[in-house]
């Protein structure tokens, strides 16, 4: 849908008028951010420098397709669902507020993209030097629909992708989420051509605020780095796993081939 017309930069403050508009229409408050602030989510907090993210409802949860690489696997252990994704939020909860941005870029594609952009030149303005996760939860190819959305020199855009042929540039830099359908030799490919892989290990996440498992040291020949210490993978050397630990009860309790032996 916003390949066939892609979303154009409308005024700012009519941009904004329609988001409340929304939101009123919604049952919710007119002010609301669009963008979650660097201490909304615990390690992206950990980078060193402002993280902000767009945190859509996942999926088909909102009633459009925002992952369609999605494996039923993936849909069942998605991170969204766990920590303050499951909380309540202001007139609803966390998940119906994703959803209903997920809603209104499908009713008013022109007015999102314009307000992700003032948020992140003011993100900028106050900050300096900033990153932002645009796929928190969700996986669209920002760089095709609208690069000028986020096309500002302070800005280092960042994201996990399962999209088999999206590419990293300097401005946009991407890890590849590897999924249940996903072979090694997908990944050993991928890998030697520079690209980074994010893959998930039988390996315990922390307990208690203790690391309880290491995760290996390397996989399929190549050099593993922790990737639940900080959110920083634009900071990444190429052609290394992004080793992460399996978290969330449905992954725990059937992790399939989503998850790799460490």
């Amino acid at each position: 849908m916003l390949a066939i017309r892609p979303p154009q930069p409308i005024e700012p403050a009519e941009a904004k008028s329609l988001w409340q508009n929304f939101r009123i229409a919604n049952g919710g408050g007119p002010e609301a951010p669009l963008l979650s602030p660097p201490d909304a989510n615990s390690k992206m907090n950990k980078s060193g420098r402002p993280d902000y993210c767009l945190s859509l409802s996942p999926a088909r949860t909102s009633g459009h397709n925002v992952c369609p690489f999605s494996t039923p696997t993936c849909r069942g252990g998605c991170v969204a669902f766990s920590g303050r994704g499951l909380g309540p939020a202001a007139g609803g909860t966390v998940m119906s507020w994703r959803s209903l941005k997920v809603k209104f870029l499908v009713e008013d594609r022109d007015a999102f993209c314009t307000l992700v952009r003032k948020e992140l030149e003011l993100a900028a303005r106050r900050h300096g030097k900033m990153a932002v996760r645009l796929n928190t939860f969700s996986d669209i190819p920002w760089e095709e629909v609208a690069p000028w959305m986020y096309d500002i020199p302070e800005v280092q855009v960042y994201d996990y992708t399962k999209w088999p042929d999206r590419k990293s540039t300097s401005k946009y830099h991407l890890t590849f989420s590897a999924s249940d359908r996903t072979t090694d030799d997908q990944l050993v490919a991928k890998l030697t051509a520079g690209q980074n892989v994010a893959v998930v290990f039988d390996v315990l996440h922390r307990q208690n605020g203790d690391w309880q498992h290491e995760l290996p040291a390397e996989f399929l020949g190549f050099p593993v780095i922790d990737g639940d210490k900080q959110d920083t993978r634009y900071d990444d050397p190429p052609g290394v796993v992004v080793g992460l630990r399996i978290k969330g009860r449905k992954l725990l309790a059937d992790p399939g081939k989503f998850v790799r032996a460490a």
